[in-house]
């Protein structure tokens, strides 16, 4: 190999890695479709990466990018052959391995932070934390982690010498497609804890395990508490781990909060007077309110949030009505769905839900149509039994989910209007969560980032031109 080869080689991998990194956005957006996710989930990686590399290391491409060399048509044949000839293919196996427990020291004090899958050992600690007090969220109960479909959960518990539980903090890890073969993290609403000192040691523990993880591109931690002290010392421990305030929050920062003490009229008179209007309005039109438990109003359910998604061009639910409701089935104290129903048909005409988090409850999906010739708000009602059932179960007060800065009027906010919703309920706007991230892999993250961005851009110019 002559010199002047050896000089140019360089430059010509890196054209391929960077013509790999444009075929897999493209790929990925294409491979979302349901008639052909089927055949290019098996083969994507290597199609993508086997062109960029070639197998080779590189600095684009790391050894845990590197893959087999199974083409697009072995994957198409692979996937039509019989069950009984397909090559076999190991099941079961974790997502990430992680160790059983480690040890972490907190000004001098010994911890050990135990990791754990769901099963009895999670709701053992679970009950325990309970019978102390400690307020766990929805996001830590075993009972919504099992109904969850995607992300693989762990259980990250902060145990003093004697053994005593005195944190937990439930951790998702996701496979992104953006990086094959690597895992997000992400820790939610870490705060509830029996003393800050177990606070920090599970903070830390999430952190000094999971950053060093060659396969894990990205650690999030989102603190949520309406106390600042206990977010700042969540940022305290996480700063020196490499954690960063994150760019693009995930979850909402800043919400309305209505306290709920005093008596209902009390409640409701403290409200503005249009949003007390149209909660009285529904006793006068014919509709009722029910308690949604039945899995078949999942159907009617998402035909609800796809209508209200294309008004507010706001996410889709990240957890299943499917999952929810069953949830509220088995779990009514901690999940409560209520629904408006026409008395004519039984049609449902709009559903709210709310999550119990330990020490008050939060609203979350909720959707209506704009159909209906009842000419009703119809969202306000429901809202309202969410709160007279958080009441019920002792909430100190109700987190209404979070507000944007805008207004019905703004419009580069598509989200304002259910702000200006909110607002109506007069509660105390407040500053209550944070996000950090940790990237322990720059250059891998910002190719992911940059690939996951172009698959964004690409499906809602799709959705534009369909």
């Amino acid at each position: 190999m002559t010199h002047e080869t050896q000089r140019k080689q360089p430059r010509w991998r890196g054209s391929r890695a960077l013509v790999g990194v444009v075929l897999f956005a493209a790929t990925a957006t294409i491979a979302r479709s349901a008639e052909i996710a089927p055949i290019m989930r098996p083969a994507r990686k290597a199609l993508v990466f086997n062109f960029a590399v070639k197998g080779r290391p590189s600095r684009l491409a790391p050894p845990l990018l590197h893959s087999s060399d199974m083409s697009l048509s072995d994957a198409i044949a692979r996937r039509r052959a019989p069950s009984g000839q397909r090559g076999s293919r190991r099941t079961g196996s974790p997502l990430l391995a992680l160790p059983g427990s480690v040890e972490v020291r907190v000004r001098g004090e010994p911890f050990e932070i135990r990791i754990q899958r769901p099963g009895r050992g999670w709701r053992a600690i679970e009950d325990e934390l309970d019978a102390a007090g400690v307020p766990l969220p929805l996001s830590y109960r075993h009972d919504w982690v099992v109904r969850r479909r995607g992300p693989d959960h762990r259980l990250f518990s902060a145990h003093s010498p004697d053994g005593r539980c005195r944190a937990m903090a439930a951790v998702e890890l996701t496979k992104t497609r953006a990086a094959p073969g690597h895992v997000v993290a992400r820790g939610e609403r870490l705060g509830p804890a029996v003393d800050p000192e177990a606070l920090a040691a599970v903070t830390v523990g999430i952190g000094q395990i999971l950053t060093p993880l060659s396969r894990v591109l990205r650690v999030e931690v989102a603190s949520k508490s309406l106390d600042p002290k206990t977010r700042a010392a969540v940022a305290a421990h996480l700063r020196p781990l490499g954690f960063r305030r994150s760019p693009e929050a995930r979850d909402y920062e800043r919400t309305i909060v209505v306290d709920l003490d005093g008596d209902e009229e009390a409640l409701l008179a403290h409200f503005h007077h249009t949003a007390r209007r149209h909660i009285r309005a529904i006793d006068k039109r014919p509709v009722r309110l029910g308690v949604i438990d039945d899995p078949a109003l999942v159907e009617p359910m998402n035909a609800l949030v796809a209508e209200t998604r294309r008004r507010t061009h706001g996410p889709m639910p990240v957890t299943s009505l499917a999952s929810m409701v069953d949830l509220a089935r088995a779990r009514p104290d901690l999940v409560r769905i209520v629904g408006v129903f026409s008395e004519a048909d039984g049609e449902l005409l709009a559903f709210a839900t709310g999550d119990w988090q330990g020490d008050h409850a939060s609203y979350a999906e909720a959707a209506s149509t704009r159909h209906s010739r009842l000419h009703l708000a119809l969202g306000y009602a429901p809202l309202w039994e969410l709160m007279r059932w958080a009441k019920t179960q002792g909430a100190e007060h109700f987190d209404l989910g979070g507000i944007t800065g805008g207004s019905f009027h703004d419009d580069e906010d598509p989200l304002g209007g259910i702000s200006d919703f909110k607002r109506l309920f007069r509660g105390r706007e407040l500053l209550v969560g944070e996000e950090w991230v940790a990237e322990p892999r720059a250059l891998r993250a910002a190719i992911a980032t940059q690939v996951s961005r172009a698959a964004r851009w690409a499906r809602a110019t799709l959705r534009d031109l369909l």
